[in-house]
């Protein structure tokens, strides 16, 4: 997510249909760095309501989304899973494989989860907007 992501962890200018990327990395570490952003901003909306919100690798994730998995898959995946965390100070972290938090991310990624009035850029709070726009026609 550091090195391909946009400046900021996302483009909203890419979000507009037949103006996105064709690199496919950038486009990867977007789409990360705009799931940490919705997660630290469900985090900042609904945390304090006992919800634990946390951006994870779900694959490295020891939870019921395994138990249909076939008992060899299971077994060769067991040494690299983790239990997901549980903590509700964790909420709006972003967990990386081998069960440790991302505390080194980019600064312009941080300063995008921060509002302007925190010295941030307000981009997750921008971008939690245009999600919520782009669903009102499902929801």
């Amino acid at each position: 997510m550091d090195i391909a992501a946009p400046l900021g962890g996302l483009s909203q200018a890419e979000l507009i249909p037949g103006h996105f990327s064709k690199a496919v990395n950038r486009n990867y570490a977007a789409s990360k760095a705009g799931s940490w952003m919705l997660t630290f901003e469900l985090d900042k909306r609904a945390g304090g309501n006992g919800l634990l919100c946390v951006c994870q690798n779900s694959g490295t994730l020891n939870t019921k989304g395994w138990d249909r998995a076939l008992r060899l898959v299971k077994t060769l995946m067991k040494p690299v899973m983790h239990k997901p965390p549980r903590w509700l100070e964790d909420g709006g972290k972003n967990g990386l494989p081998w069960g440790r938090w991302d505390n080194d991310s980019k600064k312009d990624i941080l300063e995008s989860m921060e509002s302007e009035e925190e010295c941030g850029t307000g981009l997750a709070a921008e971008f939690w907007e245009w999600c919520e726009d782009k669903k009102k026609g499902f929801v």
